[in-house]
């Protein structure tokens, strides 16, 4: 009985369909899910869309928030947010963990459109910066080494050697 009670409860803190209006920015899709991975009884994440898109703020933010990492493949920017940790994923996709219920992952989503419309207004007056991390591809890696000791560490790198020279 306790398994059902707690599968119900996990079943309505994940349905969707909200949508509350904020001048300018507002939210859709919101979706609260238990996290894979969780702090003390921090267990929750929320997934949601903004309404309009905040890919022209990503390198304002990568300014004022100077931990911000953005990513190019996929692309995405993620940084810390009061604590909480964010991934915006273009045009319009948040990702923020964790949280210990409903209301406190509704409250963030809260601060985080007024956040995103003070960078708004604020954007004239910051100058942007966006570094964008690539990861690197392991053929891309092979073609900087000298290719000159295959063989010598005793593991079989034919393969590997005949393929990238």
């Amino acid at each position: 009985m306790f398994f059902l009670d707690s599968v119900n409860h996990i079943r309505r803190l994940s349905e969707t369909a909200e949508f509350i209006k904020m001048s300018p920015y507002s939210y859709s899709c919101f979706s609260l899910r238990p996290a894979r991975i969780h702090i003390d009884e921090r267990i929750w994440y929320v997934h949601f869309k903004t309404s309009d898109e905040f890919t022209t703020l990503l390198p304002y933010i990568q300014a004022v928030e100077k931990e911000a990492t953005h990513f190019e493949n996929p692309e995405y920017l993620e940084f810390n947010i009061a604590g909480t940790y964010c991934a915006l994923y273009p045009p319009n996709q948040v990702v923020a963990r964790f949280f210990f219920d409903r209301q406190e992952a509704l409250s963030f989503v809260e601060r985080f459109l007024a956040y995103l419309d003070d960078l708004e207004n604020q954007k004239n007056s910051l100058t942007p910066q966006l570094k964008t991390l690539k990861r690197p591809h392991l053929p891309d890696l092979i073609h900087l080494l000298p290719l000159s000791n295959w063989g010598k560490c005793g593991f079989k790198t034919v393969e590997a050697r005949d393929r990238f020279r």
